[in-house]
């Protein structure tokens, strides 16, 4: 037997040996500590979505109630005056507080 076809046959089952360790030790080692981190990544970022609404929820509150409590938004709603809509709803009221519509209900709840 010559050289070759001793060394291929060992190099084959060396090559085998470091693929089935190699596969192994992802497997069983690194994968797991990739998807732990992934998992406490993907907490953080919930978190961090949940603030972000809650903070945005915090805002409108606010802004709600600080309309709620304006006179003119009172006589808009009763008289339905056109005067309101023209000095307090212009463009800056919606780019200031970051809106794309704001809804006056009635005491009923219907939109006014």
């Amino acid at each position: 037997m010559n050289l070759r076809a001793r060394v291929l046959p060992i190099l084959t089952a060396v090559f085998a040996a470091y693929m089935s360790l190699a596969y192994g030790a992802l497997a069983w080692i690194v994968h797991p500590g990739f998807e732990e981190l992934e998992q406490e990544q993907s907490a953080i970022d919930i978190a961090r979505c949940v603030q972000a609404i809650d903070r945005e929820i915090t805002n409108l509150h606010q802004l709600c109630g600080k309309w709620a409590g304006r006179d003119d938004t009172y006589e808009f709603i009763s008289a339905l005056d056109d005067g309101d809509v023209e000095s307090n709803l212009v463009q800056s009221t919606f780019s200031d507080n970051n809106l794309d519509l704001i809804f006056l209900l009635d005491a009923d709840g219907e939109v006014v």
